[in-house]
């Protein structure tokens, strides 16, 4: 969710002057302390060696004295002032909100410093930090990355967790982000971030106010509903007379034409395949004559001389004997050094080969007719079954 802010609620946000959370974020530790502390002392003493070479300076002295011997308590509101301005320079700002997609934690080189060992090589020792890096993004395709110092605190942080910041960029339609604050989280009550850039009491204000309203902005007087009907009511009822009542339209008679000029449509008569339209005589179409019923036994053209009565057959006694189909000859008994045809089953005659004609049938089959390479095969096979 993006909301923009006019420019003075910006400016309340974001203010000019340092405020105690940003003064506390720009102290730093007791390292940061001792050298501004130094800082103070050496411009004492530069002051005190220009009070020696060139004499009384007057009230300037005093002032410049005040001013570099409280360096160290005045010079974290100079620079928070300044990183407020660098924030201020941007035109137009908005209040964001979106979810956290990922947290992790790394370690970045704060400082580096060089120094010499025992033996006089150049060693760079690197001051590391462990900071915490938190992902935030919403539905509209944003991304962008947050860093702050770990902390304890930090272990409440979840991806999932709602978000809350203040967006900056020069594009009037916020369509390009180029800064991001600190980003606050509702639910845990949490501040994350290298610098408190946004007053947050402010800024937890404001998100409340937009949490009860949904950011939606207020609403306006009701108006009245214009219709077609009746006009509003600055207008006079006279100009705008009633519409006449309009003829219901119909295909079966219009309103601005003659019933004369459209008679009712005669009756139609009913057409069937049975009877044609009564303008046609019932002589032109005679009746079917009936047709004979067909049947395989006696067709209804052809004269029953041409299909005399079936016989009945002949008792057994007087029929004529059938030829008695010649039977093949007996093998010759094989020899001892004749080869000796592989096993086959009982059930089953052997196989015949993929290109081998088909076997006669067993009435007409004359073994002397036969060439086949399977005739032999077929004899043995048959004297097996007799012998069984």
């Amino acid at each position: 969710m993006l909301i923009p802010l006019t420019r003075e609620k910006f400016e309340q946000l974001v203010p000019t002057v340092a405020t105690g959370a940003q003064y506390a974020a720009i102290w730093g530790s007791w390292q940061n302390f001792l050298g501004r502390l130094l800082i103070s002392a050496v411009g004492v003493i530069v002051i005190w060696l220009l009070y020696l070479v060139f004499g009384d300076l007057g009230g300037f002295k005093l002032l410049l004295t005040i001013i570099l011997g409280l360096y160290w308590l005045w010079s974290p509101v100079y620079f928070a002032s300044i990183r407020n301005s660098k924030y201020r320079r941007f035109k137009y700002s908005g209040f964001w909100r979106g979810q956290i997609l990922d947290v992790f934690i790394s370690d970045d080189v704060v400082s580096e410093a060089e120094s010499f060992n025992q033996r006089g090589d150049l060693v760079i020792v690197e001051n590391r930090e462990r900071r915490i890096n938190i992902e935030i993004g919403d539905s509209s395709g944003f991304r962008t990355f947050v860093k702050a110092p770990l902390r304890r605190t930090h272990k409440l942080i979840k991806p999932g967790q709602w978000v809350e910041g203040l967006v900056m960029s020069n594009q009037p339609d916020l369509s390009r982000i180029q800064e991001v604050s600190d980003i606050y989280i509702p639910s845990q009550n949490l501040w994350v971030g290298e610098y408190p850039c946004v007053r947050r009491d402010f800024f937890v204000d404001m998100s409340e106010d937009i949490r009860q309203n949904r950011g939606r902005p207020p609403q306006r007087s009701p108006q009245p509903v214009r219709t077609r009907q009746r006009p509003p009511e600055e207008w006079e009822e006279k100009d705008y007379p009633p519409r006449p009542p309009q003829p219901v339209r119909t295909r079966q008679r219009p309103p601005e034409w003659e019933e004369k000029d459209y008679p009712p449509r005669p009756p139609q008569p009913v057409r069937t395949r049975q009877r044609p339209p009564e303008e046609w005589e019932e002589k032109d179409y005679p009746p079917r004559p009936p047709q004979p019923i067909r049947t395989r036994q006696r067709p209804p053209e052809w004269e029953e001389k041409d299909y005399s009565p079936r016989r009945s057959p002949a008792p057994r006694s007087e029929r004529e004997p059938r030829e008695t189909p010649r039977r093949p000859p007996r093998p010759e008994p094989r020899r001892e050094d004749e080869f000796d045809p592989p096993p086959r089953t009982r059930s089953a005659p052997p196989p015949r080969p993929r290109n081998a004609p088909p076997p006669p049938p067993a009435d007409d089959w004359d073994w002397e007719e036969d060439n086949s390479p399977m005739s032999e095969y077929r004899r043995d096979w048959e004297q097996e079954q007799r012998r069984r």
